[in-house]
């Protein structure tokens, strides 16, 4: 009776995680070598933290290194045994697994890259192997190569911040403001707007279904979709870029919940903020291989909406969230 007693005691403060108190109870029915495989079993579980049988599986080293599982093994009898004996067999196949994504994680350390996805990749991996051998080590380098990757995209975004330019004139500030105000070029109801290097759309009639983005304005490449350019032009279904097009800026499409289809975007290295926000209509989308997407360039779009860098099939939030600036 005073070892069951003991027994029940020691699984009690083992289901409160009062882990100390039940390798007490745990540990004196062991020292008495009893026959019972239950207290060697409940201290293993005391001393790693454990609260049923089930967890046993997670250990980190095969359970036949543990002295107390090998020892409640030898006095199991019937089902019991044959629970032990399939925890140990999970476990093996769970180490096994672990193994496996260990080697990549290593193999992916060894080549460690700029690419936000794959850093990104690594670092689920490292975390789901819970400092198993190196993994843990290796979580802290994959974090600072998020934070210099992130960085980076800072410094990229502020350089290419579009900055609008009048069209120098030697004539009078009138005259600029004149041309600036009412000689933006047009082309096929699609207006642009001269930037550092090259022209962006800057806007379009609200009355258009298809839109072909012009090659060149002037002999001058038209390089940008400029931000806000299509923004809430809800009749818009097509748009037609070309292979001179290398950025969508930010909201460039925001709320063109008609738009299906958006072609010639093979060259584009660089998708901004809010870019395709609600297009719900939108179904795919082929950028340039190893493109930059910032996280919500698809918030709003349809679950089913696939987007490729290059053959690459890349994951997009499309959950809506926040204000549609």
């Amino acid at each position: 009776m005073e070892e069951l007693t003991a027994l029940q005691q020691g699984y009690y403060y083992l289901s409160k995680h009062q882990f100390d108190e039940a390798k007490q109870h745990f540990g004196s029915l062991v020292t008495e070598k009893c026959d019972d495989p239950h207290p060697y079993i409940g201290l293993l579980l005391a001393e790693n933290g454990l609260v049923s049988e089930g967890g046993l599986a997670d250990l980190p080293k095969p359970l036949e290194d543990y002295p107390l599982y090998m020892e409640g093994l030898s006095h199991a009898k019937g089902s019991y045994r044959e629970s032990l004996m399939e925890l140990r067999a999970k476990q093996n196949l769970r180490l096994l697994r672990k193994e496996e994504d260990y080697g990549r994680l290593s193999e992916g350390m060894s080549a460690l890259s700029y690419d936000k996805k794959e850093v990104e990749e690594l670092l689920r991996l490292a975390s789901g192997l819970r400092d198993y051998k190196k993994s843990g080590e290796f979580a802290l380098i994959l974090k600072d190569r998020l934070t210099e990757i992130e960085e980076l995209a800072r410094q990229k975004r502020k350089k290419r911040n579009m900055i609008l330019i009048p069209l120098i004139s030697l004539v009078s500030v009138a005259l600029l403001v004149g041309l600036f105000l009412f000689t933006l070029p047009t082309k096929d109801g699609v207006r642009y707007v001269l930037t550092l290097d090259g022209y962006a759309t800057l806007s379009c009639d609200e009355a258009l279904t298809e839109v072909t983005v012009a090659k060149e304005i002037f002999g001058i490449d038209v390089r940008h979709v400029g931000r806000s350019s299509f923004k809430d032009h809800t009749a818009l279904e097509k748009v037609t870029l070309h292979e001179g097009i290398t950025t969508i800026e930010k909201s460039a499409f925001n709320g063109c919940t008609a738009l299906l289809s958006v072609e010639g975007a093979q060259n584009v290295d660089t998708v901004y903020s809010k870019a395709f926000k609600d297009c719900a209509a939108l179904r795919t989308l082929t950028v340039k291989e190893g493109a930059y997407v910032e996280d919500n360039a698809f918030r709003g779009c349809s679950r089913g909406i696939t987007v490729y860098a290059g053959k690459t099939l890349l994951t997009v939030r499309t959950e809506s969230k926040g204000s549609n600036e």
